[in-house]
């Protein structure tokens, strides 16, 4: 049962971690007419990626695949998605790695809401998640990527008191 809600609670971490911030040092200062348009999800990674709940600690590396996930940035400030993806999780608790593959679905995501460019901050307002910020690292005609700090959440009721550590690399490739 233990592992079990170890497990629930790195999916759940995972869900709610999809767009936090922090500021890595390859920042790109972009406006917010840069980013408007249709991207396809390309990438989702943790680096350097760890929970504590109640003083149990695990290190995981979350990979996403089988991409079918688009987000719209619209010129009205709203933000949409649609679709889904994999999301791989190698979990290491107690010196022991398993792996765990869960589907995810937009509703699931929180790319909804509205956004905004603040500098090389992407801020996204979901009514769900609030306010979280990304650092914005690449920006081009045909991509854009963030990184994210996981411990933007920390103190999330849906994460049950646990907190995270590390950060979440989110690329898109404009439609």
């Amino acid at each position: 049962m233990k592992t079990l809600k170890l497990l629930s609670f790195l999916f759940l971490s995972t869900l709610v971690l999809t767009s936090c911030g922090d500021d890595d040092g390859d920042n790109v200062s972009a406006n917010e007419e840069d980013v408007v348009g249709n991207y396809m999800m390309t990438e989702y990674r943790t680096e350097n990626a760890r929970s504590d709940n109640n003083g149990v600690s695990l290190e995981y590396v979350s990979t996403g695949e089988n991409f079918d996930f688009e987000i719209d940035f619209s010129a009205s400030n709203e933000l949409s998605s649609a679709g889904s993806f994999d999301i791989v999780n190698d979990i290491t608790f107690m010196g022991d790695t398993q792996t765990i593959t869960s589907s995810v679905n937009s509703s699931q995501l929180g790319f909804s809401g509205s956004w905004s460019v603040q500098g090389d901050q992407l801020v996204i307002n979901n009514p769900d998640n609030g306010e979280i910020s990304s650092t914005i690292t690449v920006l081009t005609e045909t991509m854009l990527q963030f990184r994210s700090n996981l411990a933007q959440v920390n103190g999330n009721p849906v994460l049950g008191g646990a907190t995270a550590e590390g950060d979440l690399i989110i690329t898109l490739v404009r439609q």
